[in-house]
């Protein structure tokens, strides 16, 4: 399979979608602890901001990934 085919457009293979979940999944989750680990270890913020942070931050990765995978008209 082609890595375009796999990354965008529309498809019925589940082990595509699977990959999809996954990517968007780990790529938010990476972002989250990145944040909560900057901030909380690198700038010494409360842990409890910190986690505000980071989820707000993999949240909003999730949904720019999700959305860029399933709408054709953001790009």
């Amino acid at each position: 399979m082609q890595l375009k085919k796999i990354v965008s457009g529309k498809t019925d293979s589940t082990f595509v979608q699977f990959f999809r979940y996954i990517f968007v999944g780990g790529g938010a989750t990476i972002v989250q602890y990145a944040i909560l680990f900057a901030l909380t270890e690198i700038f010494g913020v409360d842990p409890n901001i910190s986690t505000f942070f980071g989820f707000l931050g993999g949240l909003a990765v999730n949904y720019i990934i999700s959305a860029y995978l399933t709408e054709k008209d953001l790009h």
